[in-house]
């Protein structure tokens, strides 16, 4: 075959002798077109001899060049092949200055990008919990968890006045929500609690009142009679049965509890516990209060452990009612400087506060006033209405205080003065009744006369010589006065000063 293709690609060359002797004899104007025909001849030549070929190729298939596949992935290790693309970018790049700085600043954006994306899915994912994470120390199912968790945010939330909240602030879990969390008896106390305040299910909550007096017999008859998680049991019954208004049955869980701490170690017992210390004191004296009796435990004993703000250094011996109406001054000007703006008061060491100058209140006269003049008297109620503003119920309203109220309308039966003023504004905002507005009205009506006082303004500021928290007395005031106002258009009074 490839003698063939020759003498195909020679034959033009083998007629150009045939063709010089015609030249002459040619005309002029052929004479350029002879290049042009032997270009044709040698163009055929050409295709002749590719066409053999390739027929030949089909025919006779042991005549053709074989197929080969070249594979560079094993030949070129990862060396060359950054050389040949470092080669091929060098024609692309070429003049070109590569701000290295730039693109990494570029990538860290990109990646904030994608970070914040993957956060913003993320808080998508999570918008909407499956289960609150309260674990109860009893199965719970349906309507009874609800009523769980109402009773949960009921006690984790704030025990004093809201009128308070921008003076006082709370540190860390408290350990009641803790001992809900994790003891049975207790959890049942609170559910009682709750259904009696909140939802106000009485027969739902006897029925947890007995759950929770059955374990605490056993706890008493065991080796558990003066545990924490006992003791926390026995104040919250303290609680439950003050709360239903049951104080002298209620007594008898405060008297346990004098045993108990007793059998600690009262000292021990108050340094070491300060948060069960503080409640066991609480309920001891909101029974005092309400009974009229003097305390279980002793203006001393409640000093041990305390933080108290005012009265820590004073001698009990030595205690009077002008140090304890100083000491209420100091105590009514840092609650006032914390809601204006000022730091913040610990809420139990605020707590801790309150309890001793009511222990200290208590431990100067009995309830009934007779070791008192009546000119300490007056000073006495209005000091003691003052005090019970700060000791709200387990729902944030105000206690009732009978026996308290009955010394407050002998007390103020006096002549007019700033201090009887004081002290009717302060009764009349915290014990009194709307039922005593029949008597109580004309007497402030007299008084303000007396002083020359006509509007709540000037009787806010005369009032506030004595201790006096605005935030939480002047709203209740205030509607006093106007009732005050209302009474005396409708009446004709004689002033009598």
């Amino acid at each position: 075959m490839p003698v063939v293709i020759l003498l195909i690609l020679l034959m033009p060359c083998c007629l150009l002798p045939c063709l010089y002797p015609l030249t002459p004899t040619l005309p002029f104007p052929l004479l350029p077109l002879l290049p042009l025909f032997l270009l044709f001849l040698l163009s055929l030549s050409l295709s002749l001899s590719l066409s053999l070929s390739l027929s030949l190729s089909y025919l006779s298939p042991s005549l053709a060049m074989p197929f080969e596949f070249i594979n560079q992935n094993d030949s070129i290790d990862s060396t060359a092949r950054k050389r040949i693309r470092r080669h091929v970018a060098l024609g692309r790049n070429a003049g070109k200055t590569i701000d290295r700085r730039r693109r990494t600043v570029v990538e860290r954006q990109r990646q904030e990008r994608q970070d914040n994306q993957d956060s913003q899915d993320e808080k998508l994912a999570i918008e909407y919990p499956i289960d609150d994470g309260l674990s109860f120390p009893v199965p719970l199912s349906g309507e009874t968890r609800e009523r769980a968790r109402k009773a949960f945010f009921f006690f984790s939330g704030p025990r004093f006045s809201p009128e308070l909240h921008d003076a006082l602030k709370s540190t860390g879990v408290s350990i009641w929500v803790q001992y809900m969390l994790s003891d049975e008896a207790y959890f049942h106390s609170v559910m009682a609690i709750s259904l009696m305040t909140v939802d106000n299910s009485p027969a739902i909550a006897l029925r947890h009142l007995s759950y929770t007096l059955r374990l605490l017999n056993q706890r008493l008859t065991g080796g558990q009679s003066v545990a924490d998680n006992t003791i926390a049991v026995v104040v919250s019954m303290a609680k439950c049965e003050g709360h239903q208004g049951r104080f002298r049955q209620g007594v008898v869980h405060i008297q346990g509890l004098r045993q108990m701490a007793q059998l600690r170690g009262m000292s021990v017992f108050a340094q070491t516990k300060p948060a069960l210390a503080q409640k066991m004191f609480r309920s001891d004296l909101e029974y005092a209060l309400q009974l009229g009796s003097r305390t279980l435990f002793t203006v001393q004993e409640v000093k041990t452990g305390s933080q108290a703000l005012v009265g820590l250094d004073t001698d009990t011996e030595m205690d009077t009612l002008s140090s304890l109406l100083d000491d209420l001054m100091t105590f009514s000007a840092l609650t006032n400087g914390a809601l204006a703006g000022l730091p913040k008061i610990d809420a139990d060491v605020y707590h801790d506060t309150i309890i001793l100058l009511g222990y200290r209140l208590l431990a100067l006269a009995s309830m009934g006033g007779g070791s008192l003049g009546q000119d300490d008297q007056l000073l006495y109620i209005g000091m003691m209405a003052f005090l019970t503003s700060f000791l709200p119920r387990m729902d944030r309203k105000m206690e009732k205080y009978p026996l308290l109220r009955e010394m407050a309308v002998v007390a103020v039966q006096s002549d007019p003065s700033t201090k009887q003023l004081w002290a009717m504004f302060m009764a009349g905002v915290t014990i009194f009744q709307t039922s005593d507005d029949a008597w109580i009205l004309p007497m402030i009506r007299n008084t303000v006369d007396c002083l020359g006082l006509y509007t709540w303004e000037d009787s806010e500021e005369t009032i506030s010589q004595f201790p006096w928290v605005p935030a939480l007395h002047s709203a209740n005031g205030r509607t006093l006065w106007e009732r005050v106002e209302t009474w005396t258009a409708d009446s004709m009074i004689t002033t009598q000063c």
